[in-house]
Order: structure tokens, then sequence, then C-alpha cells
């Protein structure tokens, strides 16, 4: 990766040149979108899962083959896998008629569908995230055969830990996994809920019309929360605000763009595919884009960064910018979080807020802590890191953040993409 030494586009320099760009193009996410559409036991024989693109095409689609009874095989939420190429899908198995009795779990697939690992006995499960550490977090949600909503942690083996059992949780629908705080976050039938990674602390950050919220995200930019509500339509919760409703018709899936976008947006899915532009509120609507059941969306293949960690305080670094052969590229770290960030001259931003480690990072002077394979991307888009904190093992539950920049003289300011950070948690 290039230091700040050996490359004058970092974001430091490009906030203290400010260089102008008034022609820059904004770098919304402008990669296809995945969106689950469940069975309901009478009209629709399976669930699916669709791949449109920005236009609103549908590029790929397939059944997701769950259950006894594929008739009542219902899936409500689904993310990328841990490895950025496959997708984790929940299930339950309803049968015939209402949803009252769905003992389900969930299902690994690759990217065409097949079925390579399943974990089963969860219950009537709501939805599923994946976590940093490359674990998932899945919600299950009481029904006829079990009587108590709970939060479960799933590990790359399969070996499933409770988190939380009943009270607060109600009728839980919908998860994210906040990765500015740590906490999970839980849309219950009348509240938002944050939940400690432990599941020990819970508190009611707000609450919501009664109904169902089938989907929450957070955008990485704006720190605001955006529930997709299939009665109050799409909503806005500002940390320490109030709810405030952006569309007032029916809302079933959304998910927040890239964090860095000079033009933040979100997308969202009731009866057709749209997009809200958060600065203005302008909304374009896609038309009816083929999946109108839709009960959750996500950005296919969108991260750009993938850590794993093989053990505990080492992390794998690997980097994915499709189409970006042999670009340059810029890798800095961060242990003061999100908020602020830097601003660019062409309306983008970097999200993580810089420090002395920032600068040490860019200045290739963390010795052993950041080995960085290259100054340049490989033909495929590709390249590595190693992040080595196992020396500060005592320092458990620091919170380092990742930030990539590519670097492309043709882009505006030199930066081709700013990937939205990630986080790796000691």
């Amino acid at each position: 990766m290039t230091t700040l030494h050996s490359c004058h586009r970092t974001w430091l320099a490009c906030a203290l040149l400010a260089i102008s760009a008034s022609l820059a193009a904004t770098q919304n996410h402008r990669g296809d979108l995945v969106f689950v559409e469940p069975a309901d036991g009478r009209f629709y024989s399976a669930s699916y899962l669709f791949r449109v693109d920005p236009a609103g095409t549908v590029r790929t689609w397939f059944a997701i083959p769950v259950g006894q009874n594929r008739a009542g095989a219902r899936s409500y939420g689904a993310c990328m896998d841990a490895d950025n190429r496959g997708y984790v899908a929940t299930y339950g198995d309803c049968g015939i008629g209402p949803p009252t009795n769905c003992p389900g779990g969930v299902l690994f697939m690759d990217p065409s569908g097949l079925i390579r690992a399943t974990v089963a006995g969860l219950g009537f499960v709501q939805d599923v995230v994946l976590e940093p550490n490359g674990e998932y977090a899945v919600l299950q949600q009481r029904d006829a055969l079990d009587p108590v909503s709970r939060l479960f942690r799933v590990n790359a083996l399969g070996a499933v830990t409770t988190l939380v059992a009943g009270s607060p949780l109600d009728l839980p629908t919908a998860l994210i996994h906040d990765d500015a705080t740590g906490n999970y976050i839980v849309a219950d039938r009348a509240a938002l809920l944050a939940i400690s990674p432990d599941g020990r602390q819970i508190t009611t950050l707000t609450t919501l019309p009664t109904g169902v919220a089938r989907q929450v995200t957070r955008h990485l930019g704006t720190g605001d929360y955006f529930i997709a509500h299939e009665t109050a339509g799409l909503l806005r919760y500002r940390p320490g605000g109030s709810v405030t409703t952006l569309l007032s018709t029916k809302t079933t899936a959304v998910v927040a763009d890239r964090a860095s976008a000079a033009m933040p947006r979100i997308a969202f899915s009731g009866t057709a595919l749209g997009y809200l532009d958060l600065r203005t509120s302008a909304v374009t609507t896609l038309g009816n884009y083929g999946p109108s059941r839709a009960t959750h969306v996500f950005r296919h293949a969108d991260r750009n960064v993938v850590t794993t960690r093989p053990t505990a305080g080492y992390w794998s670094v690997q980097l994915d910018f499709p189409g970006e052969r042999s670009n340059g590229c810029v890798l800095a770290l961060s242990i003061s979080g999100l908020g602020g960030g830097t601003p660019l001259a062409d309306g983008r931003s970097i999200p993580i807020r810089t420090d002395a480690i920032t600068a040490l990072s860019l200045q290739g002077a963390l010795g052993g802590i950041l080995q960085v394979h290259g100054a340049r991307l490989d033909r495929q888009g590709q390249g590595w890191a190693r992040l080595d904190l196992r020396r500060f093992r005592h320092l458990a539950g620091l919170r380092v953040w990742i930030q990539v920049l590519t670097l492309d003289p043709w882009a505006p300011l030199g930066i081709a993409t700013i990937a939205d950070p990630v986080v790796v948690v000691l």
C-alpha cells in the first residue's frame, strides 16, 4: 500500500491541498442489490433471492431450497457470507397457512444457491447479519412451538450461543449489527432496541409505530437509522432525536448507500424499487422490478475490505475492488471511530476520524503491527494485508477501524474508491 510519503493523493494531502474537482462524479454504490422474497404458503410456493442491477433489472434469481414442505418454506432475511461470495439466508418450515409453527434456521449457500451447510433448530428465524469478526447474529421470533424470542450468535463452525432469551424481545422482526457501536439493533413490535455484544445490556433507543418493521439499516456517513415499516412507511431515526416519516407508503426493505458518497442515498422497496436522496429527499422510482414482496435487501458483494481472524488478535485483510486492475491503494487505521471524517473537495468524505494511529499507518511506521503486501492492487483488483494486535490483548474491547482508498490518476482527486470502513475488535 502507498504511504503518505510515497503518494500525494492520500486524504490528508487532499485536504491540505484543497484540490478542486467541480466535475467529479458522485460515488454512490453502483453495484447490484439482492432482495429476499418469502413464500406465503398460498400463492408462492418457495422463497427466492433476486439479484437486481441499479436500473431495476433482475439479473439472476433462484429459489431457496429449504423445508420439508417447500410450499411453506419462508425466508425473511439474508446477507453475504464472510467470504463476500456466497449467501446466508434464514428459513422457517411453516407449512401451509399462517406462519404460526415454523421450525427453522440458517442456510449457507454458494453464489448459485447450492446449500453448503445448514444450522437448524433455531425456531422461527427472522433475520441474520454478519458481524465484523466473521460470526453471524440470528434473530428468532416466538411461535406456537416456542413461546420465547431469542437472539443467537453462530460461529464459523456452526456452534450456537444464546445472547438474549425472552423479555424485552417480544415479536422482533429485523436485526443489524451496528459497527459504529458494536451493538445489535433490533426492531421489535413497537420499539428499536440496542443490545450489547454480550447480550447483557438492552436499551430502548426509541419507540416505533405498532406493526411490522421488516428491515433496519444505518448509514455510516450520517449515523442515522432507517426503518422499513409495513404500515408506517419509510422511517428515519436520528440518535437522540425522534422518529420521522420519509415515505408514508408501505416499505418492506431498505439498505444504506456507501458512506463516502457525495450524494448519500438509501435504496428501498415496497411495491417498487426506489432511491431516496438523503440531502434533498428526492425519490427516484424505478418501477416494478419483478419481486414485489421483498422483506429484505442487501448490497451484493459490497464489502471491498473483508477481514478474517484465524487467531485471537490477528486478522487477515482481503481487498477486493472489481474493475480496478493495478490501481494504487492506501490503507490506514484509526482507533477514534466514525463521525465527522474528512470532507473532500468533490463532495465525498472519508468516514473515519483521523488520529495518531492514522498518521503512523500512513507513514508505514507501525512495524509488524500492520503488514501490507505491495502498493498496488493486482490484475484482478485484489490485495491483502495483515493486522497483528496480539501484543495488545490486555486492551480487550479496543476497536480498530480500517479505511482503504484506491488511487487512479483519472479519478476525481486521484481517488477512485473510498471503501466503507470496517472495524475489528480485540
